[in-house]
């Protein structure tokens, strides 16, 4: 069962789906696609609050000519998660650490030099013991635009997510601290949420990925069965009898669906034998994630009384009946 490991350090719970702060675009399809928060430091997360002018920070300086002349900088409250707060200070995004971020910003340093630069650099902490990050600019959809579901856009997120995963293999795991449970076999380190709203784009392109926090070991196909789920997507089509309230449909009759799997699972290849995936493998870890997702949600509902937790729990376990039901086989 999915579940944090560490409490002391902030959970940003991005991989939890509900309505974002910051929804604004609307479909044009009949169908609303809820994205879960995550946008931390990019264009397109909302303003929460006049920007807060702070004496003594000497980094990418914003507001006014005075504030610059006296060397104040300003914070822009950024919304997209719903448990930190996090500013973003000139070129650098601010968030709360905790005792797991040491070993997210290990795990940032060592996947960047072995690849993976579209993370973003951890560059320490601040004065007020906030953890800093490199601001990557872009978009970053929420409601989903039709864009999201181009080819070209599945095929980036398959390599992205494929780079990231070579990039964190041989990650040493000694006094490593998670706020997920980690996963067997631990062959990579599994970013939990790869997902359009943890994602920048830039003119329809792959730019970068954000919200590693939630990082933990485990096996690839933990991975790409969750990222598949909300990039092919592996949801039920809009027309589908499912008791999931509609919340989030594919735009994709069966058959696409499928062929957009195989599309993702060759861009994951990358034209290499190993690890090339099989669609029954993707569906059969997809049930498993998406059940686990469920439990996980539906405790928190429990802890929290939050019922939009609860109306989430409750289209993971369709989605997972529906992936059983309808794609197994295909």
């Amino acid at each position: 069962m999915v579940q944090p490991l560490c409490l002391s350090c902030p959970l940003d719970e991005s991989f939890i789906t509900h309505e974002p702060a910051n929804a604004t675009t609307k479909l044009k399809s009949p169908t609303r696609f809820l994205g879960a928060p995550g946008a931390f430091g990019v264009p397109g997360s909302k303003i929460l609050s006049r920007p807060t002018a702070i004496p003594g920070r000497k980094v990418g300086v914003l507001g006014n000519s005075r504030h610059r002349k006296q060397g104040i900088m300003e914070e822009e409250v950024l919304t997209g998660g719903n448990m930190n707060r996090v500013v973003r200070v000139g070129d650098t995004v601010r968030r709360p650490a905790g005792a797991c971020t040491p070993t997210i910003h290990r795990l940032l340093s060592y996947a960047r030099e072995r690849g993976a630069s579209f993370a973003p650099e951890p560059l320490g902490y601040d004065e007020l013991g906030r953890e800093i990050l490199t601001f990557i600019a872009g978009d970053v959809p929420h409601e989903m635009p039709e864009w999201v579901w181009s080819e070209v856009v599945l095929v980036d997120a398959a390599r992205a997510l494929r780079k990231w995963h070579d990039a964190t293999s041989g990650f040493d795991l000694v006094g490593a601290e998670w706020n997920l449970d980690a996963h067997e076999p631990a062959e990579v380190i599994c970013h939990n949420d790869f997902a359009p709203y943890n994602c920048v784009f830039r003119d329809g392109r792959f730019a970068g990925a954000i919200d590693f926090d939630v990082c933990s070991p485990g096996p690839r196909l933990w991975d790409i069965s969750y990222t598949a789920y909300r990039y092919v997507p592996l949801m039920p089509p809009v027309d589908a009898n499912v008791p999931d309230s509609a919340h989030e449909r594919a735009p994709f009759s069966v058959t696409e669906i499928c062929s957009r799997l195989d599309t993702f699972l060759t861009a994951y290849a990358e034209g290499s034998a190993s690890p090339r995936y099989s669609r029954a493998a993707v569906f059969d870890w997809a049930v498993r994630r998406l059940d686990a997702l469920a439990a996980w949600t539906t405790s928190h509902a429990a802890k929290t009384g939050n019922i939009a937790f609860e109306k989430d729990a409750r289209m993971y376990q369709s989605h997972a009946q529906w992936i059983d039901e309808n794609l197994r086989g295909e």
